[in-house]
């Protein structure tokens, strides 16, 4: 059938009748839904899995917002809601895929608290300056049922580490705070 669709477009004539185009186009999308229904329900499953085991873990707890977290270091030195915050954050699939990592890219975040997404606010205000955690995040909190093709399937539970890499106090003071 798609070597009598480039014959059309080639001649400009079409060999094959509107409906049996419309009937494959319908059946092509049928298919295509339908495995990523399934992909989906895989994703979610995982995701569940990997919850449940990060979980027992006793140093977790769930935050307000309902994101799953363990602070791995608290660091020193408190941060306020007013200070400029440089983070680095790697972000990971529930398989161990990495999606993005900023330590291996050499980037940093650095913006007031109060710029970052709620979320990611609720988690740094958790920790203190160097300090890191690790964050497991359900799909509706994340990429939810569409997820960011081609790297994040729908259903996606994600892994963060984040590590704040430096505090600046809003009063612009020389020097870090530790």
């Amino acid at each position: 059938m798609a070597f009598s669709g480039v014959q059309d477009a080639l001649v400009g004539q079409n060999k094959l009748a509107q409906d049996k185009i419309a009937k494959a186009l319908y059946e092509t999308e049928m298919a295509l839904n339908e495995k990523e229904k399934k992909l989906k329900a895989e994703t979610e499953r995982q995701g569940l899995r990997y919850v449940e085991q990060f979980r027992k873990n006793k140093s977790v707890k769930k935050s307000s917002s309902g994101f799953y977290y363990r602070i791995d270091y608290l660091g020193a030195g408190k941060i306020d809601n007013s200070d400029t915050v440089a983070v680095v954050v790697k972000e990971s699939l529930t398989n161990g895929k990495v999606i993005k990592d900023m330590d291996i890219a050499g980037t940093s975040i650095s913006q007031p608290l109060s710029s970052y997404p709620a979320m990611f606010r609720d988690a740094i205000k958790q920790l203190q300056n160097h300090g890191t955690m690790t964050m497991v995040v359900p799909p509706e909190l994340a990429y939810g049922d569409k997820g960011l093709a081609p790297d994040i399937p729908p259903g996606s539970t994600m892994v963060y580490n984040i590590r704040i890499l430096d505090v600046l106090p809003a009063d612009g003071a020389a020097g870090n705070k530790k």
